[in-house]
């Protein structure tokens, strides 16, 4: 199956994560700045995706509750992320 190749499951896309190797190019309150924008986005999504599987939940559609699934479990995992790159950053003296 072509979605189970380990070059597949191995490279995820993500622009937000790739941003995070040039954080340095700006100022500390610019970086504070732009991940707290990130953060409010993100938790946003979340809400939305989390909206999402309760309805597939409720549809009966196997595949679209499990997809829906994945989309609101990412997007948790990438929630906490922002939050200790934040954390991380107000901890550093850089």
């Amino acid at each position: 199956m072509g979605g189970a190749d380990p070059e597949v499951i191995s490279s995820v896309t993500d622009p937000v994560r790739s941003r995070t190797f040039f954080l340095n190019v700006l100022n500390k309150p610019k970086q504070l700045e732009y991940l707290d924008k990130l953060i409010s986005l993100m938790e946003c999504y979340l809400a939305e995706t989390k909206t999402h599987l309760a309805q597939q939940s409720q549809s009966g559609d196997l595949y679209d509750y499990l997809g829906s699934l994945g989309a609101t479990q990412v997007t948790q995992a990438r929630l906490e992320w922002l939050r200790i790159v934040r954390k991380r950053l107000t901890q550093s003296r850089n």
